[in-house]
């Protein structure tokens, strides 16, 4: 392959050996993959070859992954050295990003473009995937790429890209597709050009038009099917003689490269093409070559997974089936190979009612009378050595990998990325060594990623490599680093008894042993970054892997860690995981069911594994009657081993629950018997006896240990089968904070979907009794204007109790207060009252805002409740809320809650709750005011107010309405009527007319007009301005929908006066939009002037509407 001559003076060697060295592999590995003897990669890396022939080049090149200037480098280094000049290229030309004559191109500076169809289809920059969105797009890059290196013709990409037929525009459509895809494969190509019929040519792959159609300009082995043919093309050539450990290895090298069938994620058509087929049927050809050179050199294991992987695809293959049974046995697991051969046999007479063939039938004959390939004999015992003691051999802790390992190819490629191989050459510049961190919740499969990883990347760390299962998380203590201290300076060669006792000085031995060498340390199941720091190497050479449920920022802030978060397995992965165990006919006959299965499990491998062995011991049973549509109870106490507790799913929650504080633990359990899948902060405030700060850090603690997860940023949710987990936790008795909360179970509504939400901001703050005729409220507020305070008082509370005071809260002394006192901040709050019932919420503001400042900490002491000046407080946030100001109300919400809870005053918490429901809804985030709503509840309930509870009913079925869920929401007005007459309060009675008419406005908009006209003739007699301009709004629609937009125009406008005037922006924002309805409804009629008069009164309203909205903080009028 190669001529020996005298040495030469040349820079081919030294660059050879370069970047044979940046590249991160042996000279045993390099020569491996170039086809070279690890000989003849000395002799040209020392100078003593004449002249490198092309071939041997070129393998250098693809064997060392060269990008197009380092390759031309080597090629003029290898010329130089032919023409025996003693010139040469620099040790660093090509092998910088900034080397190399000629490229100009950013794109090709940046990494080489490879195009990978050997599963899904990916294009790639260098490392850097290349997003492609455009579906049409991805089925003209799949078919280029099948037919590379030849041209897809035209009528090949009509068919491909317009399956039904091509529009009129599909040659302009053409040159834009194509134009579009020259710019994803080379981004940075100077000269290249839209034009696909006359394009410059270009310094980057690209597409070149030929005289029947296009053809990619990429070199083959730019693509994974091009490398995977050429290593197949030389493998035949070499199975026989005189190479077969080489045809071996260029097997399993080319068998890597398959991610899935070819082009797995394309259109089916795409997938049939002649092309595809006989790529599949090539794999299947390696890997029939793989199996047998395997068997040849007694290295049958390593062919297993290969071959069950195609079995699995191709179930009722002979050949592969052949080929696997014989593997199985002759690496010892005859029962597994005869249990192969059952299965096929039995499936080939039920699905094509055959028996098994010829070569299927002798593997079967080979395994029962044992007419297998010898296994090597183990090697003689050593002689006892006469000498000094050899050295240890390097340490090779890994635990096995898992059995069947699926998916996670984006995370191995990080992996790959994040821990290269070190270089072994001292003068390379003292870079750090690499850290990364793999983390993620129980159940999700870091260890079995971490070490199948690291079992794939051994020969990266010719010195070994240390593992320690740190108990960061199990029953056992966590591990003590001396402890792993001294089991590693063990393992290193240091003599028992040369261990040194204090804790630092063996981490400076330990670091020492390290300095000179090349391993990897997996350090399995961390607690935190102080465990994990004395086992850290002090300098460059060595590799550490790390796995922890908890996020390890320490590490990331100390010592420059990379952390990779481990999601759980995408819907494709999952099936495919059920399907090596269950098997893949199973899996196929119910694909409804697997994917109810894979959701339910939450996409955690663990979980799913569990599963999976259940279902395999009752073979005869359906997979849908184990597949429930979510994460439950019942599932989560199915994924348990009765003979194997310790691996069960819960058992792996435990570990992390119990290593919770006791407040963390609290406010996950109130979390998963929370209704809603998702959270605010300020919800989780409510839920819990804690402060918003407080709250925060419980939450910000959750998430760093995986138990909760944020997304999107403010909203926390319990992800998949922990959310059932910890609904099932029961209370514990002894602490604090549980006898506090837990002792007040949440409510469990049926169902509840996000995100829903509302724009009721009418609802009352407290029980009322019937107005008479006389009008007594507007009598009440004329006493109080006029200074007879005492009056007001009285009548009030026989009317309108103060909104947020429990009535069980004994009345101040009706002993007027002296002349100089001033008005008693009660009187206040009661004209505050009025003033919100009668419309006036500039007012209500005022008189709230004054008894809040009354009832502040210099007040002198007055008697009733201790959390008066919150109740105030919380009053003020109920009109905040109605004058459009939903984030004030929270924040104040927020600060006087706690101070309820605190006092136990569950009738202001209920009113308190009840107004942040609403403030969440106003603003979008439905699901945490339906939430907040049946805590509400739960609480009216405890104090025995059904004025309470129809508040709270309001709120839910407002927010269900804005979810567009007329159903629900009528069902909640209906509730809330129900209570308001029972408890006589006619406010809530004519808020829930007004809702139950625009529920019922799309099914029956009959009935919604003589519902709405009873709420307007009850909100009139009784003064209540907001709910009069809703009826009018809601009776504005309705008679659009029955065809009279004029008499809907004077209806939303008498609404929209009524609002105006008492400053109720979200009743302005309905009133609005019902005017720009029928607005739109007149423009739609006869008259031009008219139409047009009324589409611009139309686009005034709904951007008044939006402008409203947007002040309050929402996004949008939906």
């Amino acid at each position: 392959m190669v001529e020996h001559g005298s040495a030469d003076r040349s820079a081919f060697g030294p660059l050879l050996r370069a970047l044979r060295t940046r590249a991160g592999l042996s000279q045993q590995t390099a020569a491996a993959r170039a086809g070279l003897s690890t000989r003849a990669l000395r002799d040209l890396e020392h100078g003593r070859v004449r002249q490198p022939r092309e071939r041997t080049l070129h393998r250098l090149a693809d064997a060392l992954g060269l990008t197009a200037p380092q390759a031309a480098g080597l090629r003029a280094a290898a010329t130089d050295l032919g023409a025996n000049t003693g010139a040469g290229v620099r040790v660093g030309a090509g092998v910088g990003s900034g080397s190399g004559s000629g490229s100009g191109s950013g794109a090709a500076e940046g990494g080489r473009t490879t195009l990978l169809l050997l599963g899904p289809l990916v294009l790639r920059h260098g490392r850097a995937n290349v997003p492609i969105g455009s579906p049409t797009l991805r089925r003209l890059l799949g078919l280029l790429a099948l037919t590379h290196p030849g041209a897809a013709t035209r009528q090949e990409i009509t068919d491909t890209l317009w399956p039904s037929g091509p529009p009129d525009s599909q040659q302009s459509l053409l040159h834009t597709h194509i134009g579009r895809l020259r710019r994803l494969l080379a981004p940075s190509t100077p000269g290249s050009s839209d034009d696909p019929d006359h394009p410059a040519r270009p310094a980057h792959p690209g597409i070149v038009r030929t005289p029947t159609g296009y053809r990619l300009d990429l070199p083959r082995h730019r693509t994974d099917l091009g490398r995977f043919d050429d290593l197949l093309a030389r493998t035949t050539s070499l199975r026989n003689a005189p190479d077969p450990d080489t045809a071996h290895r260029d097997l399993t090298r080319a068998l890597r490269w398959w991610r899935g069938p070819v082009l797995a994620d394309a259109d089916p058509a795409l997938r049939r093409h002649p092309a595809a087929v006989a790529a599949n049927e090539r794999r299947i050809r390696a890997a029939l070559l793989h199996a047998d050179t395997a068997l040849l050199l007694h290295r049958a294991d390593q062919a297993v997974h290969p071959l069950r992987e195609l079995a699995h695809l191709e179930p009722l293959h002979e050949g592969l089936h052949a080929r696997l049974i014989l593997t199985l046995a002759a690496s010892g697991r005859q029962a597994a190979a005869l249990d192969t051969y059952t299965r096929l046999r039995t499936r080939l007479d039920e699905e094509l009612g055959v028996t098994p063939g010829p070569e299927l039938h002798d593997a079967h004959l080979r395994v029962l009378r044992g007419q297998l390939p010898a296994r090597p004999a183990p090697p003689p015992p050593a002689r006892p050595p006469s000498g000094p003691a050899p050295l240890p051999p390097p340490p090779a802790q890994l635990p096995s990998g898992p059995g069947r390992f699926v998916g996670r190819h984006r995370y191995l490629r990080e992996l790959d990325a994040l821990l290269p191989a070190v270089p072994a050459d001292p003068a390379g510049p003292a870079d750090p060594y690499p850290l990364v961190t793999v983390v993620g919740p129980p159940g999700i499969g870091k260890t079995a990623l971490a070490t199948h990883w690291a079992h794939e990347h051994r020969d990266r760390f010719p010195d070994g490599q240390l593992f320690a299962d740190l108990h960061g998380h199990s029953t056992r203590p966590a591990a003590r680093p001396a402890d792993l201290l001294a089991r590693f300076l063990r393992a290193l060669g240091t003599p028992p008894d040369r261990l040194p006792a204090d804790p630092d000085e063996a981490a400076a031995l330990y670091r020492t042993l390290l300095a000179d060498r090349r391993l990897l340390i997996v350090l399995d199941d961390a607690r935190d970054a102080a465990q994990v720091r004395p086992l850290l190497p002090g300098a460059r050479g060595c590799a550490v892997l790390v796995t922890s449920r908890n996020r390890l920022t320490g590490l990331l802030v100390g010592n420059g860690a990379h952390r990779l978060t481990l999601d759980a397995l995408d819907p494709a992965e999952g099936t495919r995981l059920l399907g090596t165990v269950l098997g893949a006919p199973r899996i196929a006959a119910e694909p409804a069911a697997t994917r109810r299965l894979v959701h339910a499990c939450g996409g955690l491998p663990l979980a799913l594994r569990l599963a999976a062995a259940h279902l395999a011991a009752a073979p005869d049973s359906p997979l849908a009657d184990h597949a429930p549509a979510r994460p439950d109870a019942g599932l989560l106490a199915r994924l348990d081993l009765a003979d194997d507790p310790h691996t069960g799913l819960r058992t792996a929650f435990d570990r992390s629950y119990r290593a919770l504080p006791a407040p963390a633990r609290h406010l996950f359990r109130l979390l998963g018997r929370a209704p809603a899948p998702g959270l605010t902060t300020q919800a989780a405030t409510a839920l819990a006896t804690t402060t918003p700060a407080e709250t925060a850090a419980l939450l910000a603690r959750l998430t760093d240990a995986h138990l909760v997860r944020e997304e999107p940023p403010g909203h926390y949710r319990l992800p998949g089968l922990l959310h059932p987990y910890a609904a099932g936790l029961p209370a514990e008795r002894g602490s604090d904070v549980d006898q506090s909360a837990d002792a007040h179970p949440l409510p469990d509504p049926p169902g509840l979907a996000a995100p829903p939400g509302s724009t009721g901001l009418d609802q009352p703050t407290g029980p009322a009794r019937p107005a008479d005729r006389a009008r007594p409220a507007t009598v009440a507020v004329r006493a109080c204007e006029a200074g007879q305070l005492t009056a007001a008082r009285q009548l009030t509370e026989r009317l309108l109790p103060p909104v947020a005071v429990s009535p069980s809260v004994p009345p101040r002394p009706s002993a007027p207060p002296p002349p100089s006192a001033g008005p008693h901040p009660d009187d206040i709050t009661v004209l505050g009252l009025i003033c919100g019932k009668l419309g006036r919420l500039s007012e209500a503001a005022e008189h709230f805002a004054h008894a809040a400042r009354l009832l502040g900490p210099a007040a002198p002491g007055l008697d009733g409740p201790a959390d008066r000046e919150a109740i105030a407080r919380t009053n003020l946030a109920v009109v905040q809320r109605a004058l459009g100001r939903p984030g004030e109300a929270i924040r104040v919400i927020g600060e006087t809650l706690p101070v309820h809870r605190r006092h136990r005053n569950r009738f202001s918490e209920a009113v308190a709750l009840t107004c942040l429901s609403s403030a969440h809804t106003d603003l979008g985030d439905h699901a945490t005011g339906q939430l907040l709503a049946h805590t509400a509840l739960a609480a009216a309930r405890t104090v025995r107010n059904r004025a309470l509870e129809a508040n709270a009913h309001l709120a839910l079925a407002a927010a269900h309405a804005r979810a567009h869920r007329p159903a629900e929401a009528a069902a909640g007005h209906r509730e809330a009527l129900r209570l308001a007459e029972a408890a006589g309060d006619r406010h809530p009675q004519a808020v829930a007319l007004t809702g139950l008419a625009a529920a019922l406005l799309d099914t029956d908009p009959r009935a919604a007009l003589r519902t709405a006209e009873h709420a307007l003739v009850l909100a009139r007699e009784a003064e209540f301005r907001v709910p009069e301009g809703d009826a009018l709004t809601v009776l504005a629609r309705v008679r659009v929908r029955l065809g009279d937009p004029r008499a809907a125009l004077a209806l939303g406008t008498d609404a929209l006066a009524l609002h105006r005037a008492s400053g109720h922006r979200p009743g302005e924002v309905r009133a609005r939009l019902a005017l720009a309805l029928a607005a739109t409804a007149l423009s739609t009629g006869p008259g031009t002037s008219t139409a047009s008069a009324g589409a611009a009164d139309a686009v005034r309203h709904r951007r008044e509407a939006l402008r409203i909205v947007r002040a309050a903080g929402g996004t949008s009028l939906r």
